[in-house]
């Protein structure tokens, strides 16, 4: 869930972890149709389905994977892991060829544990020229990235959180920053920080989830996750009352809110059914739960809508209104979409060769 970051104290983000829709091998039901009948009719429908088009793949992920899971489990193969994911769920995804859900979530937990290393370099380079009476422990470090609660110290003038990284001040959503400096990269690069493990792990599990929805099309996947995280920072930056946020729900609610759209236009009364109720529980969270920033989690299902009745299939129609390449390909030919682009590459670039520079309000162009 997206953390509205509170300069005292570190909020922590919850969220609801629902079913992707692949049962376990000991729910699974027998095959009554005699195995020579079943290879015959296992390679029609995977011929059907990579012959549909690229929206209509998106829209039946989850049955595919159903499909999948069924084969798997009728012939004695493992079922897929369920819960929050570890090892075992990336090794699950990979195998199921949703290789996107897979990058994506290792990329998260990765980045999320560099944030961790930085905080703890930043407290010994601040304990460094400090007398052992006046030195923070280590712990307070890990305590920080794990619960989100960083310790307030005197810097100068200043009070400052001295266990935040380098790499999140770079690049945590600013409001302040993206205002006055420029920094409108952090509208994306915020959705890929998180603020503490159960942050982390809430996201992960969502992400997990709704990754059969990959199935098929991981181009329109990725695309939608990656405009959901601009417009729901975008909404936070308009109607946010916190100065700075973080995590990857916005993207993860825009895949729900296309998948709203998809399963309507598909007439799937029962997957849609499914969908609008993990809807309705994240917002319903983010009501409930202090320090989350629902308007985020609003303006990223709202995006995934919009990408939805653009790209995807259309009844009464064969193809999608606008498939998304052609999507993605005019949103970077748009001048500021060009700008925006040119802005992320340039504080990636300064935030590999000077990191921290960008944290302390550098102009971007």
């Amino acid at each position: 869930m997206a953390l509205a970051l509170v300069a005292a104290s570190g909020i922590h983000a919850t969220s609801a972890a629902t079913s992707c829709g692949c049962l376990p091998g000991s729910a699974l039901p027998t095959w009554r149709t005699p195995p020579h009948r079943v290879s015959a009719m296992a390679p029609p429908l995977t011929s059907t389905c990579m012959k549909a088009p690229w929206a209509l793949r998106l829209g039946q992920g989850s049955m595919r994977c159903r499909f999948r899971a069924q084969r798997e489990g009728g012939s004695g193969g493992a079922a897929p892991s369920r819960g929050l994911p570890g090892l075992g769920a990336f090794q699950d995804l990979w195998r199921r060829r949703l290789r996107v859900s897979a990058l994506l979530g290792a990329a998260l937990l990765l980045l999320w544990c560099a944030q961790g290393l930085g905080g703890l370099m930043k407290l010994e380079a601040f304990n460094a020229g400090k007398s052992a009476a006046r030195r923070l422990p280590a712990s307070a470090a890990v305590e920080a990235w794990l619960f989100g609660t960083h310790p307030m110290v005197s810097v100068g003038r200043q009070t400052l959180p001295i266990t935040v990284s380098t790499l999140q001040e770079d690049f945590v959503m600013d409001r302040v920053l993206a205002d006055r400096c420029g920094h409108t990269y952090r509208l994306l690069t915020g959705c890929f920080l998180h603020g503490s493990v159960f942050h982390i792990l809430f996201n992960l599990g969502y992400l997990y989830t709704l990754a059969p929805y990959e199935a098929g099309a991981p181009g329109a996947f990725f695309t939608t996750f990656l405009l959901s995280c601009i417009g729901g920072n975008f909404a936070f930056l308009r109607y946010g009352a916190p100065r700075r946020a973080l995590g990857a729900s916005g993207g993860i609610c825009g895949l729900i809110g296309y998948e709203l759209v998809s399963r309507a236009r598909l007439r799937q009364v029962r997957e849609l059914r499914d969908v609008a109720k993990q809807a309705f529980g994240a917002i319903i969270l983010g009501l409930l739960l202090p320090g989350v920033c629902n308007s985020a989690h609003l303006g990223g299902m709202a995006t995934g809508v919009v990408v939805a009745l653009l790209v995807s299939r259309r009844s009464g129609y064969r193809n999608a209104l606008l498939p998304w390449p052609a999507l993605l390909g005019g949103l970077l030919i748009w001048p500021t979409g060009r700008r925006f682009a040119l802005a992320v590459a340039e504080a990636l670039k300064l935030g590999v060769t000077s990191p921290g520079l960008l944290g302390t309000g550098l102009r971007l162009a």
